[in-house]
């Protein structure tokens, strides 16, 4: 929930501006400045302020953000007017979020209707932190874009298949529903997606984060924070359980994107109806994770009504089928909006934990509570038969892949309770004694299977090395792994306790560059390769992968590793140097990678540069000077942009490097 100030309403001072019976509310055209967004700069620091007047309760909610390259600073206050104030200004108590810390402070509001300016001045502990003035930009308090990308089929007739683009009237219909919240939607169509010849099998979720990646980067969609945000619908999900997707971690720049699977199932139901109603919920709902929203039934959410809330974040099946309620009673009952918190959130909540590349999903600073006192609840309960089995753990060297199995009762199988839907909570305690919740780099939405058998519980295998928050075990020491969940009727249910020793690394220093790098990692996590231990083994394990981009981001980062003599990964001030260099192997690996590269540059074009680049070092680094000189000259072909001629560079600087990997 948003943090409003206790006492902020004993304390208001508004001006008769805000008079809902003031004559001069709605000038300028029929402007109403008491509801809407102001932007404003001071230097180097862009403010943004919104305003939301409430004439029903005669009250005021107001937030902003003051964000710069040094600082960001976060605000919000609301109060009800108490008396007039002819001087036009507004004052009230004020929450101030600046370096990770809430204090109370005080905010003056000043107006100028003649040029539809505020000025803002706050001040915490009688020291300013912010003053600048706004100019009204809209009477909405977000405006947001999603650009479609639909997977078009050709038929063995020849014919397009265009049925996976969203029809208008749903996408009106989404619209709709964040209008209700106060936020302008708008959609934009973009190019069509198809899939390699040969492709028959359904989307994996690696090859979709690739393809979301690559969209950013030549949308311009990669950069941070930014409203703008890319909704893929695609045919269907290898589990063929799935029915949406949003991936927290990709590129460095969360929640940029989502995935629904348009052929699934439940979104084509025999009624029209039906299809609208469902198809408009898989949108708005995916929409909603971008935007920072957590499912209701996720313990973090701070939905008190979890399975039971009438929310565009709920599953409509899982309503359906709680005790009491019967098929078709979600949607009977449903207004189509956000619950009052989460509009409030969406209307409110700072821009780094709405807006696409700012926070990662469910590490809002302003809305989510702390993993600590979820884990202490578990402190200790390591004897609950029928309920989550964690196994034992071995010990682990450091990079070493970590992997949790444990066994779900059937209460949980049978509501589709997994990790990616934020129904079960894997809480890790580090051996400082933080606690942090493992964060998978996508959010995953699926049907849970129709028919369970009461008494069946389930085993499940789960990579927790790292997720969207990082890696999670880069120190040696004793960690401690407990899982949590909830049942839709409220009963907390936890995991024993066990313990994971992660001791010193007996690999050498390229192996765990590689194994901790983001390609690696994330291959692992997505489930592409599994039960590796070793920087070869890894690598034997690459050509098997479905995913293209996959493959060749991995040989790139093993060639680029291994060509270096003295490489850096740094996270959290860890820091483990390569050395010695090994460019024999670097050679064998990057010239694999302009293999794939050379077979379809058009889509790999970006990658050829530095693959070339780094052969040239390994051969100068094996006193190769002459084939140096000549991979020179393709580098230079390369970079003339003149891409026409760069699959024959690249061609060139596979032969003068072959005779060295045969």
């Amino acid at each position: 929930m948003v943090r409003t100030p206790a006492n902020a309403s004993a304390t208001a001072d508004f001006a008769w501006f805000w008079r809902t019976d003031f004559p001069g509310a709605k000038a300028f055209g029929g402007i109403d400045m008491r509801k809407g967004t102001y932007r404003g700069s001071v230097g180097s620091t862009a403010i943004e302020m919104r305003l939301d007047w409430d004439a029903a309760r005669q009250s005021l909610v107001f937030s902003g953000d003051a964000n710069s390259p040094q600082t960001s600073i976060y605000f919000i206050g609301s109060s009800t007017p108490v008396r007039q104030n002819p001087g036009g200004d507004f004052s009230s108590t004020v929450s101030v979020l600046q370096d990770r810390v809430w204090r109370d402070g005080f905010a003056q509001l000043s107006f100028d209707q003649s040029r539809q300016t505020c000025k803002i001045r706050i001040l915490v502990l009688g020291y300013q932190v912010l003053l600048g003035t706004c100019r009204f930009q809209y009477s909405t308090l977000r405006k947001l874009s999603v650009t479609i990308f639909a997977e078009e089929q050709v038929a063995t007739d020849g014919q397009v298949r265009t049925h996976l683009w969203p029809r208008y009237s749903d996408t009106q219909a989404v619209r709709s529903s964040f209008e209700a919240s106060d936020v302008g939607l708008e959609f934009l169509y973009g190019a069509p997606l198809q899939r390699p010849a040969g492709q028959t099998i359904g989307w994996r979720t690696s090859e979709l984060d690739d393809l979301l990646r690559s969209l950013a980067r030549v949308g311009g969609f990669a950069s941070a924070p930014n409203p703008n945000y890319i909704l893929m619908s695609v045919g269907q999900h290898e589990s063929h359980g799935m029915i949406g997707l949003m991936f927290d971690e990709s590129d460095g720049f969360p929640r940029q994107g989502c995935a629904i699977f348009a052929d699934h199932p439940y979104l084509n139901p025999p009624s029209e109806t039906a299809r609208r109603l469902r198809n408009t919920w898989a949108i708005s709902h995916e929409i909603g994770h971008c935007l920072n929203l957590l499912h209701t039934f996720d313990p973090a959410s701070g939905d008190a009504q979890r399975e039971r809330s009438m929310s565009w974040m709920n599953y409509p099946y899982i309503y359906d089928g709680l005790y009491g309620n019967r098929s078709g009673d979600f949607w009977s009952r449903f207004d189509h909006c956000f619950r009052e918190h989460e509009a409030l959130f969406l209307q409110h909540g700072s821009l780094l934990d709405l807006f696409a590349g700012g926070r990662a999903f469910g590490g809002s600073r302003t809305t989510f509570p702390s993993g600590a006192a979820i884990f202490e609840s578990a402190n200790g309960r390591d004897d609950l038969d029928g309920k989550i089995a964690l196994d034992p753990l071995e010990d682990h060297e450091l990079a070493d892949p970590v992997y949790v199995r444990f066994s779900l009762p059937p209460i949980l199988v049978q509501q589709g309770a997994s990790v990616e839907s934020g129904a079960i909570a894997i809480m890790i305690s580090s051996p400082d004694g933080s606690v942090r919740r493992f964060k998978p780099s996508s959010t995953e939405c699926y049907r849970p299977t129709p028919v369970k058998e009461a008494h069946a519980s389930e085993y499940r295998l789960h990579f927790i090395g790292s997720g969207g928050h990082g890696h999670y075990f880069l120190n040696p020491g004793v960690y401690k792994i407990c899982i949590l969940g909830k049942t839709s009727d409220g009963v907390s249910v936890a995991s024993n306790i066990q313990s994971l020793k992660v001791l010193p690394s007996s690999k050498t220093n390229h192996e765990i560059d590689f194994l901790l790098s983001r390609p690696a990692q994330r291959t692992l996590e997505y489930g592409d390769v599994c039960g590796t231990d070793s920087l070869d083994d890894f690598k034997e394990r690459i050509t098997s992968l479905q995913s293209a981009p996959a493959r060749v981001a991995l040989l790139l980062a093993v060639g680029l590793t291994l060509q270096r003599d003295q490489n850096k990964f740094d996270a959290l001030g860890a820091r483990v140097f390569v050395q010695p260099a090994a460019p024999q192997k670097s050679i064998a690996a990057l010239d694999q990678a302009l293999s794939n590269i050379a077979r379809n540059l058009k889509r790999f074009q970006k990658s050829a540069f530095p693959a070339m680049v780094a052969q040239t070092k390994n051969l100068q680094l094996c006193g190769e000077t002459e084939r140096a000189r000549k991979l020179v000259e393709c580098i230079r072909l390369a970079r003339s942009e003149k891409w026409s001629e760069v699959t024959g560079a690249i061609l060139q600087a596979r032969k003068v490097t072959q005779p060295l990997v045969q």
